[in-house]
């Protein structure tokens, strides 16, 4: 190409640019005209993204354990009414629950703000100090209830959600016994079976004369 075409062929694209923005500011002030003066254009929905909190751990807590008591009790191994910081650690690591992702804390950093809550005993976590813990950080919200729910224990929903898939019974009851129907055995089965039996025993007795 020489000078003079390419002179006009960016004049060209020039033209074609100029030609796009004025139709754009021509779309714009047609739709502008068309929408009445205070008239809120609706924004796309976004999706709502639950933030880590302390109260989501809560839920979660109550979620799987029935209550926030039965929860304590999951971390106290000794059953002395309070836990350690590596019985902690050990019961964050036994439960399927991202602790991190639910309450935006490390394990280390959950288990220092509930030691500091009494710093009269430190280095280890009551059930008081585990009860203000969460008494500070869920009262007067929508989860306060979460203090004093009591879902039933977990352990018990799911053993009887066990028992009632395989058809057993809880300990003290009678067990069922099963008939030769259940079994898919027919009755003229079991009376041929019993026959041939007794015949095998008489021939090997006559055997053994």
């Amino acid at each position: 190409l020489n000078l003079q075409q390419l002179k006009e062929t960016q004049l060209e694209a020039q033209g074609r640019r100029t030609s796009r923005v004025s139709i754009e500011l021509q779309s714009h002030e047609e739709l502008s005209r068309q929408i009445s003066p205070g008239t809120s254009v609706p924004l796309a929905v976004l999706p709502v993204v639950e933030l880590p909190s302390v109260m989501r751990m809560a839920n979660a807590l109550v979620e799987h354990f029935g209550s926030l008591a039965r929860g304590f009790e999951h971390f106290d191994f000794g059953k002395k009414g309070k836990f350690t910081r590596p019985q902690f650690y050990a019961g964050c690591a036994s439960v399927r629950l991202n602790f991190k992702i639910l309450s935006g804390l490390t394990v280390r950093e959950i288990y220092k703000r509930m030691d500091e809550v009494d710093p009269a005993t430190p280095g280890q976590v009551t059930l008081q100090k585990w009860n203000k813990f969460f008494a500070n950080e869920l009262q007067g919200t929508e989860e306060a209830e979460l203090l004093t729910a009591d879902h039933g224990s977990a352990v018990e929903r799911r053993l009887e959600e066990r028992r009632k898939e395989r058809n057993l019974k809880k300990v003290g009851e009678e067990p069922t016994v099963p008939v030769a129907s259940d079994l898919g055995i027919l009755s003229g089965s079991l009376e041929d079976a019993t026959q041939v039996f007794r015949a095998k025993n008489m021939f090997l007795k006559k055997l053994l004369k």
